[in-house]
């Protein structure tokens, strides 16, 4: 039996291999879908067009300026927002669903105060880094930093000072991944580039406070563009 099992295991180890550089050239794949045949009353990229207004706008709402009530009701007033799908969470935030989901996209208003203190959604369509940027010019740079630095995973945000729109990814990075290094080692391995094709997660416009904090700390880096 245990000249068996020993004879299996190299065609295990093939198998791993072989997922593992399948796996990595999926990645190479551009993911986005194709952003000029999105629906704009089921698909919002106002954030990336600027109309009806430029960031850090987005329909009339602004961080630190907005009120509470204004932002609530402009929002249900969307033709891409499920306003039967609204969640308030206390005094801190409001939840809503996209009416088409391909994706699980959802946009949350979180306020202090009564005022908006930002947006935050997670689109309903696929987007990537390279094509957001390619719609919204280059950003001022990027916050990167390692989840478990033991253990794999990384932290992303992608950040335009003035339009106050940071991109945020999060990679957990585990067993069959590590193969090809996670997020944070494939930048550093770039000279500070980032790969290409990666799925933007969330959508953030926030208060110049925060942008600045970020760009502050270590984990900030100026921006270099796109690994070739």
């Amino acid at each position: 039996m245990l000249k068996s099992k020993c004879k299996t295991l190299p065609d295990t180890l093939k198998l791993i291999f072989a997922l593992a550089i399948v796996l990595g050239l999926s990645s190479c794949k551009s993911q986005g879908d194709n952003l000029e045949t999105l629906d704009p009353n089921l698909y919002d990229q106002s954030w990336l067009t600027g109309k009806p207004c430029a960031a850090p706008c987005w329909y009339g709402l602004e961080p630190g300026i907005s009120s509470r009530a204004d932002s609530i009701t402009k929002v249900e007033q969307l033709p891409f927002i499920d306003s039967s799908s609204k969640r308030i969470t206390g005094l801190i935030g409001a939840g809503f669903q996209f009416k088409k989901n391909q994706e699980p996209g959802s946009l949350t208003l979180g306020f202090k105060d009564d005022v908006l203190d930002a947006i935050y959604f997670h689109p309903n369509y696929q987007i990537t880094f390279d094509q957001a940027v390619e719609k919204l010019g280059s950003p001022d740079g990027f916050w990167l930093r390692p989840i478990a630095p033991d253990a794999g995973g990384c932290e992303l945000m992608v950040i335009w000072k003035n339009k106050r729109i940071i991109l945020w990814k999060e990679e957990s990075t585990t067993g069959l991944y590590l193969f090809g290094g996670d997020l944070c080692t494939q930048v550093h391995d770039h000279g500070g580039k980032l790969p290409r094709n990666m799925l933007v997660e969330q959508v953030e416009i926030d208060l110049p406070g925060l942008i600045e904090t970020l760009m502050k700390q270590d984990s900030y880096n100026p921006w270099k563009g796109f690994a070739n």
